[in-house]
């Protein structure tokens, strides 16, 4: 996925497009064997990326919106998923591992709440890739479109949702439409459209 080429990522976020899917995978599995919480601190962050301690305390503040000192794991990861490999051909690749990350009992489907999540912590990844935060949905705009989405494939309202459906869903809305990168993501997401 990546950004646009005239977009300049931060050093901090330049990194993880160097990552190759292995490396992603391997970190995903190390935080969920881990059993880590989903806050997580520039400790958490240092042994997971394998960075410095000065490295996993600018992610840190990349990650966090308040002087908390812990970020939302779940962000995280969706922001490293939408970096890492950014030139990759395999279509909805990235999609599908975040899909499969907030998947988290591993039954193939997320609740409309998890699905809400999902959505929600994408949104906010993106807005702090691109320093684009206060374009970011609130909760009330996120679940109108979770919403929009269910009556679009008419789903029912609380039903799970599965991955073949969010994979159709992506293809339909963004591949379709050659939306591949973070910033057309983003700005997908924001603007809406159907």
């Amino acid at each position: 996925m990546g950004v646009s080429q005239s977009y300049v990522l931060p050093k901090h976020f330049a990194g993880f497009t160097h990552w190759p899917y292995p490396r992603v995978t391997s970190t995903i599995k190390a935080y969920e064997t881990g059993e880590y919480d989903f806050g997580i601190d520039h400790t958490v962050i240092m042994t997971l990326t394998n960075g410095s301690l000065d490295e996993a305390k600018i992610l840190l503040k990349a990650f966090t919106r308040n002087e908390s000192g812990v970020a939302n794991a779940c962000v995280f990861f969706s922001a490293l998923i939408m970096l890492a490999e950014p030139n990759r051909r395999q279509e909805l690749y990235q999609v599908g591992t975040i899909f499969d990350f907030f998947d988290f009992d591993k039954t193939g489907q997320l609740s409309m709440d998890e699905f809400t999540i999902m959505i929600s912590c994408l949104c906010l990844a993106a807005a702090l890739i691109l320093d684009r935060t206060d374009e970011v949905m609130d909760d009330n705009a996120v679940m109108q479109l979770v919403k929009a989405i269910y009556n679009k494939t008419g789903k029912v309202n609380g039903a799970p949702i599965n991955r073949t459906e969010v994979l159709g869903i992506c293809k339909e809305y963004f591949d379709s439409h050659e939306i591949k990168t973070v910033d057309e993501y983003f700005g997908r997401l924001t603007l809406g459209g159907d």
